[in-house]
């Protein structure tokens, strides 16, 4: 019984090894960069729950600490405001995603808005409490 115990993780780690060698011939033209962003190019927290890349490649960011648009230059911070409605509604943004408009939704621990593709705006969606509004949670 150990002998196929045995037998069956090596060839689990054959495969695995015969993978990463796939992998790596396949990437070797591929090329790849990654940068560092912290507080010294805008990105004031470093702690990102959630991306998205809009239809103009900028990148959305949802951290604990708001919501943050690069455009691969700079950062521009969306915070909530108080009395504005035109802001998100909580700093922290647990989901992002875009739909086929080129609007970004934001849900965040208060509920969910709508930055508009063509107004630049954020719209607040109301939810009734106790009703599932339509929407699915896990």
């Amino acid at each position: 019984m150990q002998l196929v115990r045995h037998t069956g993780k090596a060839l689990l780690l054959i495969w695995f090894l015969v993978g990463v060698c796939a992998v790596s011939a396949a990437a070797d033209d591929l090329h790849f960069s990654a940068r560092l962003y912290n507080h010294d190019q805008g990105l004031m927290n470093p702690i990102v729950e959630c991306m998205v890349r809009d239809n103009d490649n900028s990148l959305w960011i949802g951290t604990q600490d708001g919501l943050y648009h690069y455009n691969g230059e700079t950062f521009k911070k969306y915070k909530p405001t108080k009395n504005d409605t035109n802001s998100i509604d909580n700093l922290w943004i647990h989901s992002l995603s875009r739909d086929h408009h080129g609007n970004i939704w934001i849900g965040t621990d208060d509920g969910l808005n709508m930055l508009s593709k063509i107004t630049g705006k954020i719209r607040r969606i109301k939810l009734e409490k106790g009703k599932n509004n339509g929407i699915i949670r896990p």
